[in-house]
């Protein structure tokens, strides 16, 4: 597309160069350029204009990719200003991020399964050298899921469904902000980031310098009920690293579970979920009898999950109560030691038809050190066991704990948490 129809004194327009650190916005008129449909540009003028774009719509399909830059050494090139190339409303199948109503700015948060105005351009990032970016036409009725939830109904009991989030649990303790990861696939501790900590008993990292009040990242390993509700347990806070279980008793008492008084030691329960509705009280973590009814209860539950990896991540597939596999996608039920692999943009499908990815993110064990990432998935329940222990689930490449036996740990281990919303 061409533009035209304005004054070149009158006006400023800019391509977005992520590769041109510190000078990103190249201005047209000292480097003219063409506008190309599905890139985004930034315009500016002191007065209101009507703008002609010349050139054709997208109209002979319902979908269009856009490839996306990446550069595994520099973060700040994998940035992507992309735009609607429809002349209608379109969805994009990765989080996206807006610049605020004044251009100066983009905001911080990730907006996930929200709707694009035509010709509107929005800020993505690239994650791998062959990463795109679909845009689809918004022609299907508006989801029933709720902010920041996979839009696929899981039965965890007879006359129960949920939705699960859009990935697990994160916390920022220098803002005391919780959120859902970006993707389901997402790991803030990677195997890459694995030292030798002692050869007789394999790689960990030592996350010491994370798990303090003041840490300005992401953590997403907690200690059973530390939702920070101050209730009487002795360590109640997100990066509490206590090695004694009876620290870990919401109430003070080890019979209690995070449900009924105590429900507000449910790390999602008790507190607002930036990018999931913002508000308290709307999820919660899963039982232990609602985990064990999800995997091997419910209609069909040993042909809806198994093993697999999506952008390189291992972890576990879960599949909704009505699932239809999306076309040119493929689904191996069962341990089958990461079987099943699927790109961003094969994953993006499989997402969009309701699926859920439980990354095998590792644990943090001996207090404050990480391991087995890539190898093991462990996740909370909201059950207790004994004074001692809390049921959780966890898996590794060909094994699922709830298949045959009760899995279970001491409370101060730190486990990655998956939240639910009760379907209405």
């Amino acid at each position: 597309m061409i533009l035209t129809g304005d004054d070149a004194a009158d006006y400023d327009l800019y391509r977005f160069d992520p590769s041109n650190e510190g000078s990103e916005w190249v201005n047209y008129k000292t480097d003219s350029f063409n506008l190309v449909n599905g890139h985004g540009y930034l315009y500016a003028r002191k007065n209101t204009k009507t703008l002609v774009f010349t050139g054709p719509f997208i109209t002979d399909t319902d979908s269009v990719a856009v490839d996306l830059e990446y550069d595994a050494a520099d973060d700040h090139k994998c940035w992507n200003l992309v735009g609607n190339p429809f002349p209608c409303e379109a969805t994009i199948n990765k989080p996206y991020y807006m610049l605020n109503a004044d251009g100066a700015t983009i905001n911080p948060e990730a907006i996930v399964g929200g709707t694009i105005p035509a010709c509107t351009a929005v800020f993505v990032k690239g994650e791998s050298g062959d990463d795109r970016v679909v845009f689809s036409k918004v022609s299907a009725p508006a989801s029933s899921a709720p902010i920041g939830a996979i839009d696929g109904l899981f039965s965890v009991s007879a006359d129960k469904q949920v939705y699960f989030s859009q990935g697990n649990l994160q916390y920022q303790p220098s803002t005391a902000t919780w959120r859902f990861a970006p993707n389901q696939y997402d790991l803030l501790v990677t195997p890459e980031d694995l030292n030798l900590y002692h050869s007789a008993v394999g790689n960990y990292a030592d996350v010491t310098s994370l798990y303090t009040e003041n840490y300005t990242d992401w953590i997403d390993f907690f200690g059973w009920g530390t939702s920070g509700w101050n209730s009487g347990a002795n360590a109640y806070m997100p990066y509490s690293t206590s090695y004694m279980a009876d620290d870990f008793y919401p109430g003070g008492d080890g019979n209690n579970d995070l449900t009924g008084t105590c429900a507000n030691a449910d790390w999602a329960w008790y507190n607002p979920i930036s990018n999931g509705g913002n508000a308290a009280n709307q999820w919660r973590t899963l039982t232990h009898d609602e985990w064990a009814y999800l995997f091997s209860g419910r209609d069909g539950a040993t042909s809806k999950y198994g093993h697999g990896s999506v952008n390189g991540v291992n972890g576990m597939i879960i599949l909704p109560d009505n699932w239809t596999l999306p076309d040119g996608c493929s689904f191996t039920p069962g341990n089958s030691d990461w079987t099943n692999s699927y790109t961003t943009t094969e994953w993006a499908a499989m997402e969009a038809a309701g699926a859920v990815f439980l990354p095998a993110a590792g644990q943090r064990s001996f207090g404050t050190f990480v391991n087995n990432v890539g190898n093991l998935g462990r996740y909370w329940s909201s059950t207790h066991r004994n004074n001692t222990a809390a049921y959780d689930v966890w898996f590794h490449s060909d094994f699922i704990s709830e298949l045959d036996t009760q899995a279970y740990s001491n409370r101060s281990m730190g486990y990655s948490v998956r939240p639910v919303q009760d379907a209405q």
